[in-house]
C-alpha cells in the first residue's frame, strides 16, 4: 500500500489522495465513455487544431520578421538621407533588434500573468473556452499585422506593440499547448499518456516543419508576404470555429470545481501563481517534491532548447554554413523529432510501460527522462567538439532524439494531480515557460556573444552541463507503488 503522509495540520492523507480521480484518469475517461462517439473527447480532436495553429505561426514568423524590418527601415529612412541599401546598415539592424526586443518583452511579461490564470480557469470553465480565448487573441493580434503588411507605407510601426500586448494578454501558444495537455489528460489513462503527449509534441514538430515551407511557397506564387498573414488569420478563424462547434469538451461537468465566488477568486489567484506554495496541488510532501523536481526538469529542457539558438551563427562561424546547409540541419533536426515522438516513444511505452503500476511516476518514466537528458547532453557536447559540418548534423539528430524528454515529463506531472487541478498545474508550467522565454535567450545568447571570439563552443558545453544537472534533480523524484510501501528516492 502507498505510505501515508502527514500534512501541515498533523493529519494523515494517502500519498495519492483517494478522491474520485487521483491523477490516473480512469474516472474522467469512464465518464466521457458514456457519451456518443461524436461527442466523446479523444486525443485526435485536440491534435488537429494544435497542428494547424503551429503550422500557421511557424510559417508566418519569418514573414513577420521581414515586415518588421521593412517598417523599421522605412521609419529610419524618413529621418536620414539614404539609398535602398540603408536597410542593411548597422543602424537599422540595431533598431530592428531593439524593436523586436520590445515586442518579446511586452508579450512575455503579459504571458507570465495570463497563462496560469487562463489555465487555472480551464479547471472551472472546461478546456475549450480558454483555448478559444487564446486563439481569438491571436486573431486580433494578427489582424493588426495584416493591416501593417497591406499598408506598409503608412501603417504606424508602434501599433505592432498593441498586437504583442493582445497576444500576451490572451495566452497565445503557451495557453493552447498547456490546455491541450489538460485535454489529453482528461481523455487518457495514465499508462497511455506518454504516447498521447508524444503525439502532441510530434504535431508541434510537424507544424514547425511544414508551416515555413507552405508559407514560402505561398509567397513565391503570390509575390507578396501579405498572403501569409491572410492565411494566418484564416487558419486561426477556422480553428476558432472548429473549437467552438466541433471539438467535444473533455472535462465532465461533475469534475469541474464548484466553489462560491470568493473561494474561486482566492484559488485562481493562488493556483495561478508559480511562486505560491505547492500545497493546493497536494497535502503530501512527497507529491509536492515530485511536482517541484519535474517542473524544474521541464524548465531545464525548455530553457536549453531556447538557449541553443546560437547554433546558427556558430555553424556559420566554424564551417561557413549558409542557407542550404542550415536547411539540411533543420530537416535532420525536425525529422528526427517527428520520428522520435510518433514512433520511438510510443514503441518504448508499449514495450516497457507497466499497465498495473499505481505510482504517479514509474521506473520506466524516470529512466526514460534520465536517459533522454543524457542523450541530449551528448548532442550538445557534440556541437562543442564538432570537427566537421557532418558532425554538426549528427549532433542535431542526437539532440532532437532527446526531445521525447518533454512529453514524458509533462505526462508524469499530470499523473500527480486530479482532473480539477491539471489546468492549474500546467498553467504553472506555462508560467515558467513564459519566464524562460525572456531569461534563457538573454543568458545563453549573452554567453555566446561574450565568448564568440575566444571560445564559441563554450555555450554548448554549458548547455550540456545544465542537462546533467537536470539528471541530478531527477534523483529527488519518488518512485513507488502499492508493492513498495516505504517509497524510495530515485
Amino acid at each position: 500500500m502507498v505510505p501515508d503522509q502527514r500534512d501541515a495540520d498533523g493529519e494523515t492523507e494517502p500519498l495519492l489522495s483517494r478522491r474520485r480521480d487521483d491523477g490516473r484518469g480512469e474516472d474522467t475517461v469512464k465518464e466521457n465513455s458514456r457519451l456518443s462517439s461524436l461527442r466523446r473527447p479523444a486525443v485526435l480532436w485536440i491534435l488537429i487544431p494544435i497542428t494547424l495553429l503551429t503550422a500557421a505561426l511557424g510559417g508566418a514568423n519569418p514573414s513577420k520578421q521581414v515586415l518588421i524590418l521593412d517598417l523599421v527601415c522605412r521609419d529610419y529612412r524618413t529621418n536620414v538621407d539614404g539609398n535602398e541599401d540603408i536597410c542593411r546598415s548597422p543602424a537599422v539592424s540595431s533598431r530592428f533588434s531593439l524593436f523586436s526586443l520590445y515586442i518579446a518583452l511586452l508579450s512575455g511579461l503579459l504571458l507570465i500573468f495570463s497563462v496560469p490564470r487562463l489555465c487555472t480557469l480551464s479547471d472551472r470553465w472546461g478546456r475549450r473556452l480558454p483555448l478559444m480565448v487564446a486563439v481569438a487573441g491571436t486573431i486580433a493580434s494578427e489582424i493588426i499585422t495584416l493591416f501593417a503588411a497591406t499598408y506598409p507605407n503608412t501603417f504606424p510601426t508602434i501599433l505592432l506593440l498593441l498586437g504583442a500586448a493582445l497576444e500576451g494578454a490572451t495566452g497565445s501558444v503557451l495557453v493552447t499547448t498547456s490546455v491541450a495537455g489538460s485535454y489529453i489528460r482528461d481523455c487518457t489513462k495514465a499508462e497511455e499518456r506518454n504516447t498521447a503527449f508524444a503525439y502532441l509534441h510530434g504535431c508541434l514538430a510537424v507544424g514547425l516543419t511544414v508551416g515555413p515551407s507552405l508559407a514560402g511557397l505561398a509567397v513565391d506564387k503570390s509575390g507578396t508576404i501579405t498572403v501569409v498573414f491572410y492565411m494566418l488569420v484564416g487558419i486561426h478563424s477556422f480553428v476558432l470555429l472548429f473549437l467552438g462547434f466541433l471539438v467535444p469538451e473533455s472535462l465532465p461537468e461533475e469534475s469541474r470545481v464548484k466553489r462560491d465566488r470568493e473561494s474561486d477568486e482566492h484559488n485562481v489567484r493562488e493556483e495561478g501563481n508559480a511562486w505560491f506554495s505547492l500545497k493546493p496541488f497536494s497535502s503530501s510532501a512527497i507529491i509536492r517534491r515530485n511536482i517541484l523536481c519535474l517542473a524544474v526538469i521541464d524548465a531545464i529542457v525548455f530553457g536549453v532548447g531556447l538557449g541553443s539558438a546560437s547554433i546558427v551563427p556558430y555553424a556559420n562561424l566554424r564551417f561557413a554554413w549558409k542557407s542550404v546547409e542550415l536547411g539540411y540541419m533543420m530537416t535532420v533536426s525536425h525529422g528526427t523529432g517527428i520520428l522520435a515522438n510518433f514512433l520511438l516513444l510510443p514503441l518504448l511505452t508499449s514495450l516497457f510501460q507497466s499497465k498495473d503500476s499505481t505510482s504517479p511516476c514509474t521506473t520506466f518514466d524516470i529512466t526514460l527522462i534520465r536517459s533522454t537528458l543524457l542523450i541530449t547532453a551528448f548532442g550538445y557536447f557534440g556541437y562543442a567538439v564538432s570537427p566537421s559540418g557532418a558532425f554538426i548534423l549528427l549532433s542535431s539528430a542526437i539532440v532532437w532524439l532527446g526531445s521525447i524528454a518533454a512529453p514524458v515529463v509533462q505526462s508524469s506531472l499530470t499523473k500527480h494531480v486530479s482532473a480539477e487541478r491539471t489546468g492549474a498545474l500546467l498553467g504553472v508550467i506555462g508560467q515558467l515557460h513564459a519566464c524562460g522565454r525572456i531569461l534563457f535567450p538573454v543568458i545563453f545568447n549573452g554567453i555566446y556573444a561574450i565568448t564568440v571570439e575566444s571560445a564559441p563552443w563554450l555555450v554548448f558545453a554549458l548547455l550540456a552541463v545544465v542537462l546533467v544537472l537536470g539528471i541530478g534533480v531527477s534523483l529527488g523524484v519518488w518512485i513507488g507503488g502499492e508493492e513498495n510501501d516505504e517509497g524510495r528516492g530515485a
